[in-house]
């Protein structure tokens, strides 16, 4: 085993849906476009930069080497948005996809009504023919969850400019962030989402490095969920990097593997983390410290999430909660002692029922 102890840079593009909760508790949209600035006049604080892009709000955080600074720069980046609206009984909401009311959108900005910025590259077509709607009629509108790994040394930019390296590393996405995503992330919203984007295999080209782009945003719900996938996309790299990663893609179909992604299929997915991924994991070495799978009681509470969904235990529309605006007695910051890293809520989560219960009983309040 060779996984690498070199690291990546960790950024992201994630867009959610802002809403605000009526004196009915009944959750009215707010086209970002009506309350933020557009690409070209982007909020802009340290962490990062916020605007609209289409009925969906957009940061972009600052990259940073280590996971726990760069969810500081999302938290950063959110809390700008928050002042800049200054409204109370404001959501945030990581929806994968949503329907509209199109009379309600009718006077926003063009790009609310525009689908396919720019065509996605996929490792497993040459060209994709996907025919975008016509925004003015369709009433769903979607959100990415795309990560970004910066190649941060002239060796690792020459590794993956080598195409049939940068085609593993999109396969490892593939079979690790993706396929767990798809048992974690078990809803409606996902998989109507995967008809039209975030097929299996999408990535973009960037300066820095590249662009993951099968992801919702799902993630964005928690830091602690932040954590799990920003890492598991940067073992993706590792395993490539260290040369790793035909030694996992012998074990699988990766043909098999995009279908269970495009298709949304949950227990194929399950299977795959439970024939090929844990047994990876399990076979770490106990000095991978920075690996979010690599403890069992990591690997338990992933398990826990594919077994109830993660909305069981973080719930989307209280997105804003888990990012700290708000401090809940006795669960963040206090008596529970609640952190960025999912290691550290997951060894909570196992070792401490008061605080399990607590997670369960907050998400479903």
């Amino acid at each position: 085993m060779s996984y690498s102890t070199v690291n990546p840079t960790i950024g992201a593009d994630p867009e959610f849906f802002i809403f605000q909760e009526l004196e009915n508790k009944e959750l009215k949209l707010i086209p970002a476009d009506k309350v933020l600035p557009g690409k070209d006049e982007k909020l802009s604080v340290f962490g990062g930069t916020a605007f609209f892009d289409g009925v969906q709000a957009e940061i972009n955080p600052r990259y940073n080497i280590c996971r726990e600074l760069f969810i500081s720069n999302i938290r950063d980046s959110l809390n700008c948005i928050l002042q800049y609206i200054d409204k109370k009984d404001i959501k945030f909401i990581p929806y994968p996809s949503l329907e509209v009311n199109l009379d309600d959108i009718k006077d926003s900005d063009n790009e609310c009504f525009r689908f396919g910025c720019a065509p996605d590259n996929c490792i497993y077509d040459e060209e994709r023919n996907i025919k975008y709607p016509d925004g003015k009629k369709f009433s769903t509108r979607f959100a990415g969850g795309h990560i970004h790994l910066g190649f941060s040394s002239t060796q690792q930019m020459r590794f993956f400019k080598d195409p049939d390296n940068l085609e593993k590393l999109i396969m490892m996405m593939d079979l690790i962030p993706g396929i767990i995503s798809v048992a974690i992330a078990n809803n409606e919203r996902e998989i109507f989402r995967r008809k039209w984007y975030g097929q299996a295999g999408t990535y973009r080209i960037q300066p820095h490095g590249m662009e993951y782009r099968t992801l919702s945003p799902f993630w964005l719900t928690s830091p602690e969920l932040t954590s799990l996938m920003t890492g598991l996309v940067r073992d993706a790299f590792k395993i490539t990097y260290g040369k790793d990663a035909d030694e996992l893609l012998e074990k699988v179909d990766i043909k098999k593997v995009r279908k269970i992604i495009d298709e949304f299929n949950v227990e194929e997915a399950k299977r795959i983390w439970k024939d090929v991924i844990k047994p990876y994991y399990e076979n770490m070495p106990k000095t991978t410290t920075r690996c979010p799978l690599g403890y069992k009681h990591q690997r338990n509470f992933l398990e826990l999430m594919m077994k109830n969904g993660y909305e069981h235990y973080f719930n989307p529309t209280k997105m804003l909660y888990y990012w700290g605006r708000i401090k809940v007695p006795g669960f963040y910051k206090n008596d529970f002692s609640m952190t960025f890293g999912y290691k550290t809520f997951c060894s909570n989560f196992g070792n401490k029922k008061e605080y399990r219960d607590k997670v369960i009983e907050f998400a479903k309040e």
